[in-house]
């Protein structure tokens, strides 16, 4: 076992936006998990089913050159971000925009970059428009 290893690879996992993938590789069935102070959550399935509850990766696509991009999302009531990689937020309820990271913000025509989140709340009713930074 290599820990520096398995931790890059939990970090590279979680970058590339496939979180749930990642903790079902290298999350132990014992673990425990708590963010942002909030009370512990014990055992794999059910940390699993809470980080199902609200993930979500979103793909940007070039149509033409891009300096840097933007994503506006409006969240429905009740929703939050909580957590994003790949991207910078502003806003956590409401109305909440994405600009690209300092590494993913040159696009070429065609090409594409994503960024994920985790939030609270349901995303169903979520609306998303993009544009150029």
């Amino acid at each position: 076992m290599d820990i520096r290893k398995d931790v890059q690879a939990v970090i590279d996992g979680i970058l590339a936006g496939k979180i749930l993938e990642t903790f079902d590789r290298y999350y132990a069935d014992d673990v425990v998990m708590s963010e942002n102070g909030a009370e512990t959550t014990t055992g794999k399935a059910a940390n699993r089913a809470r980080e199902e509850a609200f993930v979500a990766n979103v793909t940007v696509t070039a149509g033409a050159s891009l300096t840097g991009w933007k994503v506006t999302m409006t969240l429905p009531g009740g929703a939050s971000v909580s957590s994003i990689w790949g991207g910078v937020n502003s806003g956590t309820t409401g109305t909440v925009t994405v600009t690209n990271a300092a590494y993913n913000g040159t696009l070429a025509p065609g090409s594409s970059t994503s960024f994920g989140f985790q939030g609270g709340g349901t995303g169903s009713g979520t609306t998303v428009s993009c544009s150029a930074a």
